[in-house]
């Protein structure tokens, strides 16, 4: 059975683990003392939330995802979500993770949810836009420029 509660102190190797068996060479930012103040900020109402949160889902104590969200200083009503990560591209679960956050910060008050995602991961573009419910507000194009 799925269950979501809020990242652990021990959870780091297992985030770790999940990065690595999905091929990639990202780390996850991890600052122990901004979790534990990030505890405090749990029974604050939005509009004093300044620290990012950190969720994570398991199913009978193995670690399937991880979502960070942050509120949007001077505008409480709007979340970024952060960073997202599920393991071997079990997309149930990042669906999973997206509706908790919102279903969680919808209670609070939250009416915008935010996320960037990268043009090469039509998957996760699909998660959000057909799964969660999301709409495509903007693009961004990037190159780079150097000199020959």
């Amino acid at each position: 059975m799925l269950s979501i509660r809020r990242l652990g102190l021990f959870d780091k190797r297992k985030i770790k683990g999940i990065i690595k068996a999905n091929g990639s060479d990202g780390d996850f930012k991890y600052p122990i003392l901004k979790e534990l103040c990030c505890f405090v900020q749990t029974f604050l109402p939005l509009k004093m939330k300044l620290m990012s949160e950190t969720f994570v889902c398991t199913d009978n104590g193995d670690l399937k995802g991880v979502i960070s969200v942050k509120p949007v200083r001077g505008n409480p009503n709007r979340i970024n979500i952060l960073q997202l990560i599920f393991a071997n591209n079990d997309y149930t679960t990042g669906k999973e993770l997206v509706n908790f956050v919102v279903k969680h910060y919808g209670k609070l008050g939250a009416t915008v949810f935010k996320v960037v995602i990268n043009d090469e991961q039509k998957n996760l573009e699909d998660l959000f836009m057909h799964g969660c419910g999301f709409r495509c507000g903007s693009w961004e194009n990037l190159w780079d420029l150097t000199p020959d």
